[in-house]
Parts: structure tokens; sequence; C-alpha cells
């Protein structure tokens, strides 16, 4: 990369935020360590076309959500390995 950073490892911080009636708070703060674990392309493609079948799939603003629980955005919980749908009668994925 040129930029002398090869074979570091980067400890990463991913914040949960929270939607209110006037704009984006951030609440708390996921420590995933070493890395952050991604799924591949074609695993977050097939959760995200479980998820656009279901009864609590909505579109906001043009962005993939799920209305069951906390609104969770889609494009990033289906990316994470340790995530799993909220489903009530159980994960779909």
């Amino acid at each position: 990369m040129g930029c002398g950073c090869e074979g570091q490892t980067f400890k990463i911080k991913a914040p949960i935020i929270e939607q209110s009636g006037n704009g984006i708070q951030k609440i708390a703060s996921i420590n995933y360590g070493e890395h952050t674990p991604h799924t591949n392309s074609e695993t977050q493609e097939h959760r995200l076309e479980i998820c656009r079948s279901c009864e609590f799939y909505t579109k906001i603003l043009n962005k993939d959500r799920c209305s069951y629980g906390n609104g969770s955005f889609l494009r990033a919980k289906v990316s994470l390995v340790d995530q799993s749908c909220p489903h009530p009668e159980g994960a779909k994925w």
C-alpha cells in the first residue's frame, strides 16, 4: 500500500447508532477486537432476499430496514458474521 502499515493489526470499534427525531446519536460501541468479521457477498445477498420477503421488512429513505425490535439497518446487519435474524418466531437466517 505504500503507507507503511502492511502487516499491522488494527483494532476496530463499530458504533451502535440510534435515530431520534432530531438526528442520529451514538449510543454504544462494539469492540470487534482484531478485525470485523464480515460475511461474503453471496451470504449477504441471500440474507437480504430472506429479509425482503418478511413481514417486518421496510424501506425508509431508500434504506433496507427491519421494523422488528430496534429497526436495524439491514445492509450492516447481514454483513456481520455474528448477527442473526431477530424474527420473533425464530431466526430466518
